[in-house]
């Protein structure tokens, strides 16, 4: 049988449920097609079921297992640990009863999850499963996770070209616009109203000037007045002080 064809899912003595295999069907998340296969179905339950799955809009023929760990193992909290298991795509046509599925899947899985079982959780999250040459084989992400920051570092650099580039432009842009910029140019109606007020200043002003003038040109006049008066007083004023005093 193809082994790319198969999802499983378990768990073991201290780690929980996770989905160990998956097809190699293009599926952007699993957990979708997986409920749909096993949404009736309880961990307690010994029970196959078959129909068609949703997957990116195709029908895709399944045929599903639930049933007990054969060697009644057992998880931390003393629960016997169930298996979940799907046959997805044309490959499921080939099944049909239950201890078919059973005995020919469970006859690739068993040795795997026994080395599996009694893994720690933190050490389960750095391993995964690979299916080569109809065998599954235990390998760490550790690797994977390297090969894949070394492909992405190149595409970090190029982000980080993209990005100076981008700034840059935005710099030349706002210079140009600094640059291209036009004084304001009054429009003629505040120019003939700024014009208007100069004038009447100025007038304001020449009749400022002109009422200072005629105001010194009286005062002028009248002293020109008293001086003509005062010489024509002043002969009569001595005459009149210099007559002898007569004696009664």
């Amino acid at each position: 049988m193809k082994l790319n064809t198969i999802l499983w899912s378990t768990r073991g003595r201290d780690w929980g449920f996770r989905m160990l295999l998956q097809p190699k069907i293009p599926c952007d998340d699993w957990l979708l097609p997986y409920e749909a296969m096993f949404n009736h179905t309880s961990t307690e339950d010994t029970k196959l079921s078959r129909g068609k799955v949703t997957i990116h809009g195709n029908h895709v023929p399944y045929v599903a297992v639930t049933f007990a760990d054969p060697e009644s193992r057992k998880d931390r909290a003393g629960r016997i640990i169930p298996h979940k298991i799907a046959i997805v795509g044309e490959e499921s046509n080939k099944f049909q009863d239950f201890d078919s599925v059973q005995k020919d899947v469970w006859q690739k899985l068993s040795s795997v999850y026994a080395q599996l079982y009694e893994h720690e959780s933190v050490a389960m999250e750095k391993i995964q499963l690979i299916c080569n040459d109809g065998l599954i084989k235990i390998s760490k992400k550790e690797h994977q996770q390297e090969a894949h920051t070394e492909e992405k570092q190149p595409n970090f650099q190029i982000a980080v070209v993209i990005m100076a580039a981008m700034t840059l432009a935005i710099v030349v842009v706002i210079l140009l616009q600094i640059v291209s910029k036009k004084p304001e140019i009054p429009s003629p109606s505040s120019t003939v109203r700024e014009t208007n007020q100069i004038v009447s200043k100025v007038r304001q002003q020449n009749l400022l000037e002109k009422s200072t003038k005629s105001s010194e040109n009286n005062s002028s006049d009248s002293d020109k007045s008293l001086t003509l008066m005062e010489k024509e007083l002043n002969p009569i004023m001595q005459s009149e002080f210099k007559a002898p005093i007569t004696a009664n």
